[in-house]
């Protein structure tokens, strides 16, 4: 898995490799793209020299790399301060009823209530997820949710709709 060898690779030796995450044939030209970036800047050392948002543009510049994985790429691998916003974070946060629903204000939102602390970081992007995994899926299960007091589709589904409070007057 080290950058050079996976440039050198062919797509259906990575393909096996990434197999279990989905899209698999497309992630292993990714990868071998994104490696091929990585040995003409200089490898993962030179690349990671750069200031944060220097590289998150360049990684941003790469072909298949958006802004989830360039943030996690710079979280996870470069150990910079920058929070992934994936799907379970997105539906998270509209479930919460906060009305920002585009990444920048969702990452700038998360990114200035948090302690600026990597661990904290990837701590919080993991219970996120994990939230996402087992809870906060397209289809909720809400009943033994730990934020189901704070969601707004765990209060509609069991409070009463405004107008049931008029009828029984």
């Amino acid at each position: 898995m080290e950058p050079k060898r996976l440039a050198e690779a062919e797509p259906a030796q990575i393909a096996d490799m990434v197999r279990t995450s989905g899209f698999y044939e497309e992630k292993a030209v990714r990868l071998i793209e994104a490696s091929k970036q990585i040995a003409a800047h200089g490898g993962l050392e030179r690349l990671f020299d750069r200031p944060t948002e220097e590289l998150r543009m360049l990684l941003l510049s790469w072909r298949g790399i958006g802004p989830e994985t360039s943030d996690a790429i710079l979280l996870y691998a470069a150990g910079r301060l920058s929070f992934p916003v994936d799907a379970y974070t997105m539906r998270m946060v509209a479930r919460l009823g906060f009305r920002e629903n585009r990444y920048r204000e969702i990452k700038t939102l998360f990114e200035a209530a948090m302690l600026k602390d990597l661990v904290v970081y990837k701590e919080f992007h993991a219970l996120i997820d994990e939230l996402g995994k087992t809870y906060c899926k397209a289809k909720p299960k809400c009943v033994s949710c730990p934020l189901s007091d704070l969601c707004k589709i765990e209060r509609s589904r069991y409070s009463p709709p405004s107008s049931y409070a008029r009828n029984i007057n």
